[in-house]
């Protein structure tokens, strides 16, 4: 696990699981609601998560930047995200 700062003011600090073996991301409707200004949720794939998280649904995705703070200084990346509720 790792601390990230997520969206466009990097206000936010967030804990990240990374998993370098997903083939997707995943972020919690109630960690999107914190985020600021708020992504636009776009409709992609649909994505079935019944092994990993039982009746979760998927209500799209966003793209956003998350921030690690490193000791060689931030590192953002951009990951589309799709939401679980």
């Amino acid at each position: 696990m790792a601390k990230a700062k997520i969206g466009q003011d990097n206000q936010h600090i967030i804990d990240v699981i990374i998993d370098s073996g997903s083939d997707i991301t995943l972020i919690s409707s109630l960690q999107l609601l914190l985020i600021s200004p708020k992504p636009k949720i776009k409709t992609g794939q649909r994505v079935h998560l019944v092994q990993v998280t039982g009746k979760a649904t998927i209500s799209g995705y966003i793209e956003v930047p998350l921030t690690y703070v490193t000791p060689k200084g931030p590192v953002t990346i951009v990951v589309e995200a799709y939401v679980v509720k």
